[in-house]
């Protein structure tokens, strides 16, 4: 049964449009928010803690370490759920009617993705060594190094484009 409070909180959500990704099915209207780029970067500062936390914990603690570099994987896939939902469709919109910088944008996303892939994969090598009591330093600055990689390319190509698009056309919906 469907209460008036129910349908108030309904509706308040929708106005503040703060995405759950938990909601979005296939039908799903995306459209510009120009909050999305903070929330992302938010979560890259969390994901940038959450793995300094665990390199710090390298030496001392290894249980803990292990699960802190699982924590900073599926933070990763979360982030780029949430990249996949709500911006990459937008921007996907946005440039429709253009093949080039169509062309251009899937190579930027398939050059990301590699990117993501070298991370997760660094993710997976140094949770390896970290069980193994083999972790160093060295390959603790190779997964940090990764990170920085992902988080400058999405700062200054990904995330601006979005805004551009959003801006030029904040109505438009994928």
């Amino acid at each position: 049964m469907v209460t008036f409070t129910g349908a108030l909180r309904a509706v308040e959500k929708l106005l503040r449009h703060e995405p759950d990704d938990a909601s979005v099915g296939l039908h799903t209207v995306v459209r510009f928010d120009p909050a999305l780029q903070r929330r992302l970067l938010a979560q890259h500062d969390a994901l940038n803690a959450r793995f300094s936390e665990a390199v710090a914990r390298v030496g001392n603690d290894g249980a803990s370490a292990c699960q802190a570099i699982r924590e900073c994987a599926t933070q990763l896939h979360r982030l780029r759920r949430t990249e996949a939902v709500w911006l990459y469709p937008v921007i996907a919109a946005g440039i429709d009617n253009d093949a080039a910088a169509r062309r251009q944008f899937m190579q930027l996303r398939i050059a990301l993705l590699s990117n993501v892939r070298v991370l997760l994969r660094g993710f997976d090598e140094l949770w390896r060594a970290i069980k193994d009591g083999s972790a160093t330093q060295e390959d603790a600055g190779q997964v940090a190094t990764a990170l920085a990689v992902f988080l400058r390319r999405c700062a200054s190509e990904i995330y601006p484009l979005y805004d551009v698009i959003g801006t030029l056309h904040p109505q438009r919906a994928a």
